[in-house]
């Protein structure tokens, strides 16, 4: 087995950049799994995966609070909603059918070199 590398974008929320994410990948090797610990959304995560195994996810599944309720609490609290994240279901659901659906692929991309030596274990 490869090693694990964890890499992730210029800051939270910023994802991991095209020409960094080729260079790692070749440097790691086919065998090795990259993870990408910021930036990772639903409108990025294929393209991402095309080179990264692993997707570590936070802020771009994230929603903040509506709820006047809710809003009041942390006031009172003295903590800024902006600093307060919720899961956001819609989201969450989202991103686990475009990795579902990459790992589909791969698999299916995989079974063309089977009986070959040369199936992806990584999926």
């Amino acid at each position: 087995t490869g090693a694990i590398m964890n890499t992730s974008g210029p800051g939270t929320g910023n994802p991991l950049e095209t020409d960094r994410r080729i260079l790692y990948r070749k440097a790691i090797g086919e065998n090795g799994l990259l993870a990408c610990a910021s930036g990772v959304t639903v409108s990025n995560a294929a393209e991402l995966l095309e080179d990264v195994d692993i997707v570590i996810v936070g802020t771009g599944i994230e929603a903040s609070p509506t709820d006047p309720n809710t809003i009041q609490f942390y006031k009172e609290a003295g903590i800024p909603c902006a600093k307060v994240g919720y899961l956001d279901a819609k989201k969450v659901k989202e991103l686990a059918d475009v990795v579902h659906a990459k790992k589909a692929l791969k698999q299916m991309k995989c079974s063309a070199c089977e009986g070959k030596g040369m199936i992806d274990e990584r999926v």
